[in-house]
């Protein structure tokens, strides 16, 4: 999905912003986590995407988590450091950053233009074609035929 969103026009230039919500997130997927796979990501989100991401921006997370994400700190790039906020379960603080008119009512937001995941899945096979799925194959995504 992602990979679609990038081809957008508008979002190359306006640019996003991600929510990773941790809710969920256990000492054992804490325990995958390498400095390596941290570092990748982070460059992943924040600096090697072709779109313009305006943040990534982390919430729900425990005081074990937070404590990571610190230990991690130098293992990442300054540019990519600086686009990544975190939150905890502190939604004004998301509501700084995001107009709660753009957020969920799940993030303590008005937004009504929601769209089920099988909507969304209607609206991505519209872009599918043949050097579509070519493309994700190369980029190492698993495509049913």
């Amino acid at each position: 999905m992602a990979e679609i969103g990038i081809r957008q026009p508008k979002l190359q230039v306006l640019g996003g912003f991600v929510i990773l919500d941790m809710e969920g997130f256990s000492l054992q997927h804490i325990a995958t986590l390498t400095p390596t796979i941290a570092y990748q990501m982070v460059c992943l989100l924040g600096v090697a995407t072709p779109g313009r991401l305006q943040g990534c921006h982390i919430i729900n997370y425990n005081w074990l988590l937070n404590s990571f994400f610190y230990i991690f700190k130098r293992f990442i790039p300054q540019q990519a450091w600086g686009r990544i906020f975190f939150h905890g379960h502190d939604l004004k603080s998301l509501h700084q950053h995001i107009d709660p008119e753009c957020l969920p009512k799940r993030y303590g937001g008005t937004c009504r233009n929601h769209v089920s995941i099988g909507q969304w899945f209607q609206k991505i096979k519209k872009y599918r074609d043949e050097q579509f799925d070519k493309e994700m194959k190369d980029l190492g995504y698993l495509v049913k035929e």
